[in-house]
């Protein structure tokens, strides 16, 4: 089977729900991290940082946790730590899930938006077939949200920094980071997470 390309911000409407659900993939566009100094938890990406962070994005995974009401919702995990080895990881059992990958042959760039920012930009694929009702529900809101002018779904962007500092307004200023994973989100209790 094919893979299908689908830039939610273009394209949502012009694509049957049908053919999508037929295929292996649906590649997704997305903005994932911008040089907004600050961001909304108090960091700053610089624009090398963003450029430097390409070539470790790839193979990194997109998750999510859909919940019994049908949407994505948050991160839904837990930090543990494991017995034999030491070592901390983030335990999925009940939470997320992944639901696809970003690529080697993904898309990833650093592009200038129109906002004045520099935003980190990269193409990803999810498994329509594992993940139907999650794929489905994506591109229902995809449409709402180009009939309303809403957003189509948030997300979050996990990093590890490798280096970084604390300035003296209090802004973390990251130099040099690699991609964890992005998380889609979805709403709790009524209100979308941010």
């Amino acid at each position: 089977m094919s893979n299908i390309r689908l830039s939610f911000a273009v394209d949502a409407d012009s694509v049957s729900l049908k053919s999508i659900l037929k295929k292996d993939l649906l590649e997704l566009q997305m903005r994932a991290i911008s040089s907004a100094n600050p961001n909304l938890n108090g960091s700053w990406f610089t624009k090398e940082a963003l450029l430097d962070a390409v070539d470790r994005c790839k193979n990194k995974p997109i998750l999510g946790y859909f919940n019994a009401d049908g949407d994505f919702e948050s991160h839904n995990g837990v930090w543990r730590k494991d017995v034999e080895t030491g070592l901390d990881y983030w335990d999925t059992k009940d939470g997320e899930q992944v639901l696809g990958l970003i690529r080697d042959t993904d898309d990833i760039k650093v592009v200038d938006g129109e906002d004045g920012l520099s935003w980190l930009c990269l193409s990803c694929a999810l498994w329509t077939q594992y993940n139907f009702k999650q794929v489905k529900r994506l591109i229902k809101d995809a449409k709402k949200a180009k009939e309303t002018g809403g957003v189509t779904k948030n997300i979050s962007v996990e990093i590890d920094i490798l280096e970084g500092e604390k300035q003296d307004n209090g802004v973390y200023r990251i130099d040099k980071f690699k991609l964890a994973g992005i998380t889609i989100l979805g709403s709790r209790k009524g209100k979308q997470v941010l």
